[in-house]
C-alpha cells in the first residue's frame, strides 16, 4: 500500500497534518509548562530563604534592641535610686536650718549652731550635686532641669540662712516657711518626673 492510499485511510492529509500539529503544541505546552513551573518552584524556594534571613535579621535587631533597652531601664533606675538617697539627705539638712520649733545646744552661740548645720548641708549639697552631675548622661534631661532647680532653692535657703538675722528682719521666718514650701513642691515635682519616666521606659 503507498502512502496516498494510506493517508486517504486516515483521513487525508490535512487531517493528519492537524493531528500532527495537536501532538506537537501539545508536547511542546507540556515542556514549556514544566520549565516554567521548575522556575517558579526555583523563584519560591528563593524567596522562602530570603524570606527566612530577614526574619533572622529582624529577630535578632530586635533582640539586640529588647537588650539595649533592658540595660538603659536598668540603669537609669539606679542612677535615681542614688539621686534619691542623697536627696533625702539634702531635705533633711536644709529643713534643719531653722525650723519652725529649734532645738539646740544654748551653751552654743549662734555662730557654732550656724556653722554646725551649714556644714552638715553642704556635705549632703555635695553628695547629691556629686551624683546629680556625674550621672547626667545616663537619664532624662527633664529630670536634671528639676533637680537643679531644688538645688538652686537649697542654696538659696542656706544663704538667707547664713547672713539673715532673725531679729533685724521682720521677713526672716516668713522666707524660711516660703523656702521650705517650695522645696518640698520642688522634691514632689522631681519625684513625679522620676515616676514618669520610670513609667515610660518600662512600657517601652
Amino acid at each position: 500500500m503507498e502512502l496516498s492510499e494510506i493517508l486517504v485511510l486516515l483521513g487525508g492529509t490535512q487531517v493528519v497534518v492537524a493531528g500532527l500539529a495537536t501532538f506537537a503544541g501539545k508536547w511542546w505546552l507540556g515542556r514549556l509548562a514544566r520549565v516554567h513551573q521548575g522556575r517558579i518552584e526555583a523563584e519560591l524556594e528563593n524567596f522562602r530563604a530570603e524570606a527566612a534571613a530577614d526574619r533572622q535579621r529582624l529577630q535578632h535587631a530586635l533582640d539586640r534592641q529588647l537588650h539595649v533597652h533592658a540595660l538603659q531601664f536598668e540603669k537609669e533606675l539606679k542612677v535615681y535610686e542614688a539621686i534619691w538617697g542623697t536627696l533625702i539627705d539634702v531635705a533633711k539638712a536644709v529643713m534643719q536650718l531653722r525650723p519652725a520649733l529649734d532645738r539646740y545646744d544654748p551653751e552654743e552661740t549662734e555662730e557654732e549652731r550656724k556653722s554646725k548645720r551649714l556644714s552638715r548641708l553642704a556635705d549632703a549639697g555635695q553628695g547629691f550635686l556629686d551624683e546629680v552631675n556625674k550621672e547626667k548622661p545616663f537619664y532624662a534631661p527633664e529630670v536634671h532641669t528639676k533637680l537643679m532647680a531644688l538645688q538652686a532653692t537649697v542654696q538659696r535657703e542656706a544663704i538667707e540662712y547664713q547672713y539673715g538675722d532673725p531679729v533685724q528682719q521682720r521677713d526672716y521666718w516668713e522666707k524660711a516657711l516660703e523656702n521650705s514650701n517650695l522645696i518640698r513642691a520642688q522634691i514632689d515635682d522631681a519625684c513625679e518626673a522620676i515616676r514618669a519616666r520610670i513609667g515610660v521606659i518600662s512600657a517601652a
